[in-house]
């Protein structure tokens, strides 16, 4: 028991490597993984853009769980080869799937259950790409949160991505830092210069302002200004063309200092308040009826919750 309570995300059922499951209940949530979840909110919330550790994204998680009580999440987690390759991301993100269109279906009989996405940086914007493919017609009509993302791949995004996980010191300015810039300067090269690469970042972009793949109620979008890896203009320019295409773009949250995806850390309240405002904006009718919440997707990558009945 000790050694589950120390597994960050050991309160949810793992389908695959990528792929985990809370299933809420009609009592509430399960308090089984309360020292885990505890600990969790004592680490930096920040994640970095792929390979985001378990501590960070159970402190997102529990906070899905205490604004939500009755809504199931469905967590996909995206990796640095799953950015990286197109086929290993889809192949990521398939076993969420069945655990969504369980969920969605639990609600009819009653009211259609909403769905809630919550993407984080490049690896949240990969995952919800690949779920506009894997469902069959559409993506059910949702609602989506972007935290720092999509970028765009330049120079300094690249320089940052592989920097981003290296600790401050001797060895990171000797040895590990000159690797890292090389590894950035040649992918680079191979996506922007050469076209050997495919832009994934543009790829996934374009598909979350396509009317044809994305069938959304509505969006916001969280930012800052010091983001090294995607600037505000980035972030701007995209939230001006989905608006253009007839995208509901609800909030543009420009957060003044805080670093990629830490702007939860930087100041919570007013970022779990624009998270439930921008849900709540889409029917206000059923605002506070924590029976029809959505399915929220959780990453440096994206989330899902929605009522799960067991």
């Amino acid at each position: 028991m000790a050694a589950k309570a120390n597994i960050p995300l050991a309160f949810m059922q793992k389908l695959s490597n990528s792929v985990f499951l809370y299933r809420a209940t009609e009592s509430g949530p399960s308090h089984e993984s309360a020292h885990s979840t505890l600990a969790a909110r004592d680490q930096d919330p920040s994640a970095p853009q792929m390979d985001a550790r378990d501590e960070h994204l159970a402190w997102y998680i529990q906070k899905y769980r205490d604004l939500y009580p009755l809504a199931s999440i469905v967590l996909i987690k995206a990796g640095t080869k799953g950015l990286a390759l197109p086929s290993v991301g889809r192949e990521d993100t398939a076993p969420a799937i069945a655990p969504i269109r369980a969920i969605l279906c639990d609600g009819e009989g009653a009211s259609e259950p909403r769905l809630l996405i919550h993407a984080f940086s490049g690896a949240g914007s990969s995952s919800l790409y690949h779920l506009y493919d894997l469902f069959s017609p559409v993506l059910p009509r949702h609602v989506t949160v972007f935290d720092s993302t999509p970028g765009v791949w330049t120079w300094s995004f690249a320089s940052n991505l592989f920097t981003a996980g290296l600790r401050p010191g001797l060895v990171k300015s000797l040895i590990a830092t000159p690797l890292v810039y090389l590894v950035a300067l040649i992918s680079w090269l191979l996506i922007k210069v050469l076209g050997i690469v495919p832009d994934g970042q543009r790829t996934w972009a374009t598909a979350h302002n396509d009317p044809k793949k994305n069938q959304e109620a509505c969006r916001a979008y969280i930012y800052s200004d010091v983001d090294k890896m995607v600037s505000p203009g980035t972030i701007q320019a995209h939230a001006d063309d989905a608006a253009g295409k007839g995208f509901v773009v609800v909030r543009r949250e420009l957060f003044e200092g805080s670093g990629h995806v830490a702007h939860a850390r930087t100041d919570p309240d007013r970022y779990w308040r624009v998270v439930t405002e921008t849900n709540t904006s889409v029917d206000e009718k059923r605002a506070n009826n924590l029976d029809h919440i959505p399915l929220t997707s959780l990453t440096a990558h994206v989330q899902c919750t929605g009522k799960y009945a067991d």
